[in-house]
This record gives C-alpha cells, structure tokens and sequence, in this order.
C-alpha cells in the first residue's frame, strides 16, 4: 500500500448569516455540495487525475468531507448524489 497518499484540501469558510433559516446540519452540507461542485469541476478542468482523494475542512463548523477521486468523478458526471457522497464518505 502507498503510504503516502496524494490528494487535495479545501479550507472553506462559509458566513453563516446566507443559511439563518436553515438548521445548522443543513448549512454544513449545502456548504459542502456546492464546495464539491467546484472541486470537482476545476479539478476535472484541469485534468488532474495524479490523486487520491480530497479533503474539503469548513472553517464553520471544524466537519471535513473526505472524498476518493473515484468518487468525485462519478459526482461530477451526476451518476452519484450528493447523499451518496455523504453515507460513503469518511466525515470528521
């Protein structure tokens, strides 16, 4: 196994005031949808593929979103949901 793992973070901080009328669980994964969605699309743009994994850490709340590079292509192409990520995933 290859110890040293290739991958990308995202520090993310998000002014909670957008998201008053939402619940703060609900804010978190909005928060990191839309992060998700423009990783996953730079990253694609750029054609980044030498990776493992990303990490994206919100700043608002300390939660960090682990996704494989597998993962956030198939995300990206819309063959895996949000929620998919979400119960797959390594959250913190």
């Amino acid at each position: 196994a290859n110890l040293e793992s290739k991958y990308f973070k995202f520090d993310i901080l998000v002014e909670p005031k957008w998201f008053k009328d939402v619940v703060k669980e609900e804010a978190s994964n909005k928060m990191f949808e839309e992060a998700l969605k423009v990783a996953s699309h730079v990253l694609h743009g750029y054609r980044f593929e030498d990776f493992d994994h990303i990490e994206i850490l919100s700043q608002f709340d300390g939660k960090t979103l682990k996704v494989s590079r597998d993962g956030l292509e198939e995300f990206r192409k819309k063959k895996m949901s949000f929620k998919d990520i979400l119960t797959g995933s390594q959250n913190g």
